[in-house]
């Protein structure tokens, strides 16, 4: 390991007993080392157990998208149909306005023939009634 001063080396003025104190140095460091990667692991692992979480929650909400999605679309087509069934109700009134209003006309124009025969009737009665009075009055003579 560098770092470790001068007479760090595999055999230095300490002799045997610096070479232990760099070993037991070393150890600290890959233990200190080891900690921080378990932290790091379990940072991680938390992390990736989050993740999961969300992706459940984002495929549920998807799901449920998905079947709101089904259900206006559904109902898009059926809005569709209904919007064909009221553009032929629509045509059917119209004819049927329009047939309304030339019977309408027709009953106008029947009436002012019922009322132009009533009128010829009267007149005919009573010119009918004035001949017939005429008549008595010959008669009665």
């Amino acid at each position: 390991m560098s770092g470790a001063g001068p007479g760090s080396s595999s055999v230095g003025l300490m002799g045997l007993g610096n070479n232990a104190t760099g070993q037991a140095v070393a150890i600290e460091r890959l233990n200190t080392l080891v900690r921080q990667l378990e932290g790091q692991v379990t940072f991680l692992s938390e992390q990736v157990r989050s993740a999961n979480r969300n992706k459940d929650e984002l495929s549920d909400e998807l799901v449920r998208v998905t079947m709101e999605l089904e259900e206006m679309q559904k109902q898009a087509s059926r809005i569709t149909g209904l919007e064909q069934e009221l553009g032929l109700l629509q045509q059917r009134h119209k004819a049927a306005l329009e047939m309304l209003g030339e019977k309408t006309e027709e009953v106008q124009e029947l009436r002012a023939d019922l009322h132009d025969v009533k009128e010829a009737y009267r007149d005919q009665i009573s010119e009918l009634l004035g001949q017939l009075e005429l008549s008595r009055q010959a008669n009665a003579h």
